[in-house]
């Protein structure tokens, strides 16, 4: 059975935040410009920090069993790069 490769886990976690932060700091400009509704804006910042604190339970060991050995690989779910030339 495959391990949890947590230096990607740490790094997607890091992602989650940078884009939890990001969120929280544009999106009332595009509430303001009317580019996004308060409700869409409350709704995309909370899936996306509840996919950070996910991934920091798994990462944490906190998260359920069953959801832990689901993600034994997480580079299973990285899209390949796709090289154009």
């Amino acid at each position: 059975m495959s391990e949890i490769d947590f230096e990607l886990l740490e790094q997607m976690i890091k992602c989650a935040k940078r884009e939890v932060a990001f969120r929280y700091r544009v999106y009332p400009s595009l509430i303001a410009k009317g580019r996004m509704t308060k409700e869409q804006a409350e709704k995309e910042k909370a899936l996306m920090y509840a996919i950070q604190k996910a991934l920091q339970k798994i990462y944490d060991g906190t998260a359920p069993k069953p959801v832990q050995q689901s993600f034994l690989n997480a580079q299973d779910y990285i899209k390949p790069k796709q090289w154009h030339g």
